[in-house]
């Protein structure tokens, strides 16, 4: 199994979205230094609306663009806490301090806004604390 850029899993060939078990793995290099980006299922009650968890092991620090890819995110970074990452509309530059590690919830195309409570439109390229839509219960 491999990985076609960080977003998508692909198994056999094709665009793997399916809830069975299965996890992904994939080196991305900066500056010949590799950071590993995960993608594990979701558990299968939550398959209807959520595409994958995901994690970045710690790198040095570097800026990866994030491609567009239709999905919205609940992002834990090192120093930020929990993010939502909105739907975006061209490459994003993301940089993060060495050694950190970032996680997150990526949910399936157009499930995001009933899972947040907010339109897509209203978070269309942002980042922003999660506490700004929930409050404290985020």
């Amino acid at each position: 199994m491999t990985v076609d850029g960080p977003r998508v899993a692909v198994r056999d060939g094709a665009p793997s979205y399916g809830s069975e078990s299965w996890s992904t793995v994939s080196e991305m290099p900066h500056d010949g230094i590799a950071t590993r980006y995960h993608e594990l299922a979701p558990p299968s009650d939550l398959s209807e609306y959520v595409l994958c968890g995901w994690s970045l092991d710690p790198a040095p620090r570097y800026a990866n663009p994030v491609l567009p890819d239709g999905c919205m995110d609940i992002v834990w970074r090192d120093g930020h806490g929990l993010l939502v990452a909105g739907p975006d509309t061209g490459p994003v530059s993301v940089s993060r301090p060495a050694g950190s590690t970032v996680v997150g919830v990526r949910f399936r195309p157009g499930t995001g806004p009933a899972m947040l409570g907010v339109p897509a439109s209203e978070l269309r390229d942002l980042r922003l604390p999660l506490a700004e839509l929930w409050g404290e219960d985020a």
